[in-house]
């Protein structure tokens, strides 16, 4: 998944995310990855991980906290509450919202409207900011270390209750 991200995030293109309906889980993480995020007002947004017990990766983390900064990023992976496209828009979330049935519109749009550009200014400016936001890179041993949770108690006793539906 990390090559995933790191492709969406610094790959030589913009990348927008089309949302519609429920985003949850990967597919909000992967939506963070991109540039820009339109939603149709159908958009809910969340991060349910807790209630499997699963971990976010440092670098989904980091993703969460770069888009939405510390707060929301605690609310989120803390209470697993899914959240409207309003409330995400208010968060720094998504980018803007339009109505569903303008949704593909507007992005194929948004697309024209960046593909009319400069490519290597869009490129440049898309690294620039990454870069001014980028944080100390993580030890070898701290990404090793993202998924010991695996092994534990706690994530196989919430992980048999989520499946047994409790």
């Amino acid at each position: 998944t990390r090559r995933c991200f790191t492709a969406l995030r610094h790959g030589r293109l913009p990348v927008i995310a089309m949302i519609h309906g429920f985003c949850l889980g990967g597919g909000f993480e992967m939506s963070l990855a991109c540039d820009l995020r339109i939603s149709g007002r159908s958009g809910r947004f969340g991060i349910p991980a807790k209630a499997v017990g699963l971990y976010l990766s440092w670098d989904l983390v980091e993703l969460l906290v770069d888009v939405a900064g510390k707060a929301t990023a605690l609310e989120l992976m803390l209470e697993g509450r899914p959240i409207g496209a309003e409330e995400a828009l208010a968060k720094g979330l998504i980018t803007r919202i339009v109505e569903d049935a303008a949704l593909e519109d507007e992005v194929m749009a948004t697309a024209r409207r960046i593909a009319d550009g400069a490519p290597l200014a869009a490129d440049w400016h898309r690294k620039a900011i990454h870069r001014v936001t980028r944080q100390e890179p993580y030890s070898a041993a701290e990404i090793e270390a993202q998924h010991d949770y695996a092994d534990s108690d706690d994530y196989r006793e919430r992980f048999a209750a989520f499946l047994r539906r409790e």
